[in-house]
């Protein structure tokens, strides 16, 4: 494809990276709940897109950051052994959790495919994700966002901008509340009380 090939011109491409980095200087400052996204990498269209128009504010994509190599050094060698995401999750959990805490991640958005090896990994990822909400998606090939996808991911946000408001000091005689997940490949038990969630999944 065009990419691959640098658009059968480097210096084509490079100057429109130049120019994608301008754009993202001038862009509005986004004051709602930090988001990272984790998992494979995303086929659905809109999910972004959604989101932030939902209110969220991405501030890490772990997949396209690792295949990006990211952040960039001097040495060859080094910035392929920092290269996370063929090296087991554990790698990448671990260079993802940093990431999250460097950049202040309020909630993580994990995004997987169906009948996907990496779905092995499922048990891993909500146990290294206990200290954040985590909205869990699957897809199977290139579309939009479903219905379904978009009332779980409205859900979502109204719990996490929930929470910034309890931080605040604002709705701080809001009620707990539990919830069922059952949209993904495992049921999740949710649990909200004091600014707090637990999710859990049921057997």
């Amino acid at each position: 494809d065009g990419v691959s090939e640098f658009e059968d011109f480097p210096l084509g491409l490079h100057r429109d990276l130049l120019g994608l980095e301008e754009k993202s200087r001038r862009l509005p400052a986004r004051s709602g709940p930090r988001l990272a996204l984790f998992g494979v990498p995303n086929a659905l269209s809109d999910l972004v897109l959604f989101l932030e128009e939902a209110g969220g504010n991405f501030v890490h994509f772990e997949v396209e950051y690792d295949f990006a190599m990211l952040p960039v050094v001097e040495e060859l060698v080094t910035q392929y052994e920092r290269y996370a995401y063929p090296r087991g999750i554990a790698r990448r959990l671990e260079k993802f959790l940093s990431s999250c805490r460097e950049r202040d991640v309020e909630g993580v958005v994990v995004y997987q495919q169906e009948f996907c090896h990496h779905n092995l990994e499922h048990r891993a990822l909500l146990s290294a994700f206990a200290d954040y909400p985590v909205l869990v998606l699957e897809g199977d090939e290139p579309s939009a966002l479903t219905a379904r996808d978009k009332m779980r991911l409205e859900a979502y946000m109204e719990s996490l901008q929930g929470r910034k408001r309890v931080k605040k000091g604002e709705d701080s005689h809001s009620k707990g509340a539990v919830g069922l997940d059952v949209g993904s490949r495992f049921a999740k038990g949710v649990a909200v009380a004091e600014g707090h969630t637990s999710v859990e999944t049921l057997e």
